[in-house]
């Protein structure tokens, strides 16, 4: 077993690391989290992520504050008989446009898009798709129609990409 200490990220995990920590030198994204299983309880689904700390704790991750992000893994495939994999990741993220640079009377949106993809080419991601709508579709917790998290002054997009990984 590797002590809580230790801990070294491996695969995806390391990659994810690697961009959070590329996003949170953007300056605007408050909170950057791992990747996120969908959590459950009797309201219904959520992001929830493990912390990856030595212990049992896992987190709710809900819009607040200026801004946050997580990641869902999509899918992960062998890439011929090499010890290579594509790992097919989403990055979503949140935020309040009316916290991230309040100086800014319009929806800047775009500008967040492009800064953030700047990110994911440093990390040579391909196949990248951008999604607009019904970002949190995996989630019931954080329904467009019933929470309102997407309409103005809020914003949110996904950016599906492929990175290609060597097994640790």
């Amino acid at each position: 077993m590797i002590a809580a200490d230790t801990y070294a990220p491996c695969f995806y995990d390391k990659k994810v690391k690697e961009i959070n920590d590329d996003l949170k030198n953007l300056g605007w994204i408050d909170h950057v989290h791992p990747v996120a299983e969908v959590g459950v309880d009797e309201q219904g689904t959520f992001p929830e992520v493990y912390m990856n700390d030595g212990t049992k704790k896992s987190i709710r991750v809900m819009p607040s504050g200026n801004s946050m992000s997580f990641f869902e893994v999509n899918d992960v495939d062998q890439i011929d008989e090499t010890e290579f994999f594509a790992v097919n990741l989403t990055l979503i993220i949140w935020a309040d446009l009316t916290k991230v640079n309040p100086s800014q009377p319009y929806n800047y949106r775009a500008e967040l898009i492009r800064e953030v993809k700047g990110v994911l080419d440093k990390h040579s991601a391909y196949e990248i798709n951008v999604q607009l709508t019904d970002v949190f579709s995996n989630y019931s917790q954080l329904e467009k129609l019933e929470y309102q998290n997407t309409m103005l002054p809020y914003t949110a997009f996904g950016i599906t990409f492929t990175v290609s990984l060597l097994t640790c």
